[in-house]
């Protein structure tokens, strides 16, 4: 069943079973949504368009004038239904985006479930979204915290991934000039260098060097100020996803000399 997407009546309508169909099957074809269903829609009944609420967190379906559903830009609708009680439901494909993230752990794969929104960045800033928020309530329910990973802080395409960890299980590995975030990596591989970060870099080229390995979250504490959401990192709290990118990562460490702050 959906859970981030609530609609303001007792019962689910049309539109909100064909986003369900998305989130269970991870795919809802154009020619579910007839054309013809959206004239059975009459001035005695109500028009519904899915939007974020950032206070709550989900995406919920709003009440809003006719006139005004007259006027949304159709290149972000998605879908747009009329149920067996005359209401219309409007979704956009931020909503469907959103609802994949709850089934979908990458772009990657809920683009390969929902071809039809290949290039959609709508789509694609939904699932980011409800991505975020699916590891902000998993760090809530777990009562520890988790820190989004991606190789650029400005995304360099559409497809770049964020990927979510628990702080307590990362380390950074920290070489003369280079520190490599690793998650799950054994002391003897970091020894002959032959791992990955989180992010995918191979390390093979700093075999040999003298290196030291400590948990994020004591590298962050010691460079609070030096690394973007240090304050976040230190303090681990849940209710906080600090964000770290790979291009803007500090490369200072106990080899280097310190820069006066």
């Amino acid at each position: 069943m959906i859970k981030n997407l609530k609609a303001y009546k007792k019962n689910f309508t049309l539109a909100t079973m064909v986003l369900m169909a998305v989130a269970m099957t991870g795919c809802a074809k154009k020619e579910e949504t007839p054309e013809q269903t959206v004239e059975l829609y009459t001035e005695d009944h109500s028009t519904y368009y899915s939007i974020y609420d950032e206070n709550d967190q989900e995406f919920v379906w709003e009440e809003i004038p006719e006139n005004e559903a007259k006027n949304i830009n159709k290149d972000v609708v998605a879908a747009d239904e009329v149920d067996e009680n005359g209401d219309r439901y409007i979704a956009t494909a931020e909503a469907y985006g959103y609802v994949a993230a709850s089934k979908n752990e990458t772009k990657q794969e809920a683009i390969q479930n929902n071809p039809e929104f290949q290039d959609n960045a709508l789509f694609l800033s939904g699932f980011e979204q409800g991505k975020k928020d699916k590891y902000q309530q998993k760090a809530m329910d777990e009562s520890r915290q988790y820190v989004a990973l991606r190789e650029h802080q400005i995304p360099t395409s559409m497809m770049e991934e964020t990927y979510y960890y628990p702080l307590e299980e990362l380390q950074v590995v920290s070489y003369i000039g280079e520190n490599a975030i690793v998650w799950n990596t054994e002391e003897e591989q970091i020894k002959t260098g032959a791992y990955q970060d989180v992010l995918g870099r191979d390390m093979t080229s700093y075999t040999g060097q003298d290196y030291k390995v400590e948990t994020l979250q004591q590298f962050a504490t010691e460079y609070m100020h030096e690394i973007t959401d240090g304050v976040y990192l230190s303090s681990g709290n849940p209710a906080r996803i600090p964000e770290v990118a790979g291009d803007t990562f500090i490369k200072q460490n106990s080899f280097t000399t310190r820069k006066a702050k």
